[in-house]
């Protein structure tokens, strides 16, 4: 058996590595202090952008029209994936407040931020209806799998060049906000990917989708008509795991389909095994620029490649230490395969889970399993990791 050092050991290691693995936004760079992987508190008290941590613009993110804002994540535990919104808030840093107001740009039905423990990249334009100046975008996203919660990162974005008004701006949906008892009665249903009633007109619905609307009041969606005309810049999305820049028109993994050049002849693009409702523009958009914010005058960086960034990728996950014994039912051992790394389904949230060959283990986390090997020379047996018993001759 384990000695306690080895067992305490083994509990720092899973639980820090499971900490890390909730999703946060990397780009547009977020506000000061970097966020942290949880939720937003189910109260409303740190809605929106968890504004309690004292929020600072270290940089900004620069974009015009014509150009689009990678939208990137940390983090490997994306619950089966869900629905995001990108939207936009007039109010900034120090102004940020429960009744601030975010309008929808751009939604995403189904696989954000990604699954299986694979994250997307998404390139975001602003659309004409926003008028330059600067703004808080804010990612938020509604996962599908565990617990009934909202996730919101913001970062402080200057748009230029716009032809926007007011009364376009004000024409765009109002972002949704589920789960939250602080603010309405709406909720999503766990193992469904949220249909926002009222997503606007920039939408993309992931492949094998499984929606479903909220239930409550917000059934019905939120103000705003979106208008009518499309954004002059590519929306879409590529795998972080890609190295090789996205192919603008057939989408990657979670896009595809036809669709028409934004202002051009409507020329046909080529399609894919589906259509999401995206308008793909030919060749590769500027991307949007990150200047940082100097004590003196602030200088803009070169623009950022679209090529996805090695600091989206997840994290190889820490060697274990010994295990700590702990008891798991016998469903959730039979339900274990040999190598799977994938996440699986568990009952039991806290509970150790062993493969049926002893090899691997893995901490039942929001009715997921992820699986790591054993330390060598001990085995893993009905939620129990214990030195192996070695038979030698006489």
């Amino acid at each position: 058996m384990l000695t306690p050092i080895q067992a305490m050991a083994l509990v720092v290691t899973i639980f820090a590595s499971y900490a890390y693995a909730h999703i946060t936004m990397h780009d547009p760079a977020p506000y000061s202090p970097k966020p942290d992987n949880s939720p937003l508190s189910s109260g409303g008290s740190n809605f929106p952008c968890k504004v309690g941590s004292g929020l600072s613009a270290s940089s900004v993110t620069r974009t015009a029209i014509g150009q689009s804002v990678q939208l990137t994540f940390d983090g490997s535990a994306n619950h089966g994936g869900g629905s995001c919104q990108v939207s936009l808030s007039k109010d900034g840093a120090s102004s940020l407040n429960a009744n601030s107001k975010f309008k929808v740009i751009y939604s995403i039905m189904g696989g954000c931020p990604g699954s299986n423990g694979a994250n997307k990249q998404y390139q975001v334009s602003i659309p004409n209806e926003v008028p330059s100046g600067d703004y808080t975008l804010a990612w938020t996203w509604f996962n599908k799998i565990g617990n009934r919660e909202m996730y919101m990162n913001c970062a402080p974005v200057s748009v230029s060049g716009t032809k926007g008004s007011e009364g376009s701006y004000n024409s765009l949906p109002d972002m949704a906000v589920y789960n939250i008892a602080g603010k309405n009665d709406c909720k999503t249903t766990e193992t469904k990917d949220v249909q926002f009633p009222n997503p606007g007109k920039y939408v993309q619905t992931g492949a094998g989708a499984n929606l479903a609307p909220p239930t409550g009041s917000c059934a019905t969606g939120g103000s705003g008509s979106g208008g009518a005309a499309p954004p002059a810049g590519y929306i879409g999305d590529m795998p972080s795991s890609s190295n090789s820049a996205p192919a603008y028109g057939s989408g990657g993994s979670a896009s595809g389909g036809t669709g028409t050049v934004p202002g051009g002849d409507a020329s046909p693009l080529p399609s894919a095994t589906f259509d999401d409702g995206q308008y793909h523009p030919q060749g590769q958009p500027p991307q949007a620029q990150k200047s940082e914010v100097p004590k003196a005058a602030p200088t803009a960086a070169t623009p950022q490649p679209a090529v996805p960034a090695s600091a989206s990728t997840p994290p190889p996950a820490a060697k274990p230490a010994p295990a700590v014994p702990s008891k798991v039912n016998a469903g959730q051992q039979a339900a274990a395969s040999a190598a799977p790394n994938d996440g699986l389904g568990c009952s039991t949230d806290g509970s150790v889970v062993c493969s049926p060959d002893g090899t691997q283990f893995g901490l039942c986390n929001f009715g997921r399993v992820r699986f790591m090997v054993v330390a060598a020379g001990t085995h893993c047996t009905n939620g129990v990791i214990a030195r192996r018993n070695i038979w030698r001759r006489n």
